[in-house]
């Protein structure tokens, strides 16, 4: 609940969450979606399938869980998808059953592609040009999918998947946070969000981040300024709603701000933050539980 108040709090209507929490894989897409359903957000929730803590097994059972809320457990406001974690913690096998899911559920595909440089190595012992290609020969980025990261590709690989409808979203401070590098090859398409990779849902923030690192990078200003604007396409194209602004057929979000910050935040054409206030939620009362949460989870760890 927590992230999904901040993130409401701060003008961003909408999560794309790409979720995993290997000790609870079948129902928790339920209990993300809960939270966006009580406060009013929108999303685009799916669970990252990987092999890297028990194999094929846990593979399988974060994509039925892709499946199962893709099927039952998706609105109008929050929409499910297939996800894999980065490709070199899965099978051939996996993500060709992933993309079998895709087609199965037409639904688009979340993964992190070439965040890391050990991707790129990866997916080549494994006999593919890189991670992207590895992807595009078993099926899996089907039209609208959304690729995160991309800093090891080139530049014709970036457009490649654009020009096949394919979104990219840069991660500045997860990036600079994890000392990957900086997305350049990013500047060859204009199909490129910006996001938070889980850093708080502050997209003035992240707005900055990119503009300094940006600067650093030598990357294209004007390349740099859209990505906001790209984002609310990119929002508009998977809820199948005009990117045209508050015209017949759009998505009804709308922010509000002025010299105090964020006053006024209304999704799907319901107000959801009024005067800097949850309308269906106490922040302080959320804060308290993750708080109590927090304390909880660190006792286990502790005991183990």
């Amino acid at each position: 609940d927590l992230y999904v108040a901040n993130a409401l709090l701060a003008g961003t209507t909408t999560l794309i969450d790409h979720h995993e929490s290997p000790g609870l894989i079948a129902g928790s897409l339920d209990l993300l979606g809960s939270a966006y359903g009580d406060l009013g957000a929108r999303g685009l929730l799916c669970y990252g399938a990987t092999e890297r803590n028990h194999g094929r097994a846990e593979a399988m059972a974060g994509l039925e869980e892709c499946a199962r809320f893709t099927r039952d457990g998706a609105t109008d406001t929050v929409l499910g998808a297939v996800a894999l974690h980065a490709s070199f913690t899965v099978s051939d096998e996996t993500i060709a059953e992933a993309a079998s899911l895709c087609a199965d559920l037409d639904a688009v595909m979340h993964v992190h592609v070439a965040e890391d440089g050990a991707d790129v190595v990866d997916a080549k012992e494994r006999g593919y040009a890189g991670p992207l290609e590895r992807l595009e020969r078993l099926g899996a980025l089907p039209e609208g999918s959304i690729l995160a990261h991309g800093i090891h590709l080139s530049p014709d690989q970036v457009s490649r998947a654009a020009d096949a409808g394919c979104w990219w979203v840069q991660n500045p401070r997860s990036n600079e946070g994890n000392a990957v590098g900086y997305a350049e090859s990013l500047q060859a398409t204009s199909r490129v969000a910006l996001g938070t990779d889980g850093w708080p849902a502050q997209m003035a923030v992240e707005a900055q981040a990119l503009e300094r690192l940006g600067e650093i990078a030598r990357d294209e200003p004007e390349r740099r300024r859209g990505r906001l604007e790209a984002g609310r396409r990119l929002v508009a194209e998977l809820f199948g709603a005009s990117g045209d602004g508050l015209t017949n057929g759009a998505l009804g979000d709308l922010v509000v701000s002025d010299d105090r910050g964020v006053r006024h935040v209304v999704v799907a054409g319901e107000v959801v933050v009024r005067d800097g206030l949850l309308v269906h939620g106490d922040i302080e009362q959320i804060r308290q539980e993750a708080e109590r949460q927090a304390r909880a989870l660190w006792t286990r760890m502790g005991a183990l």
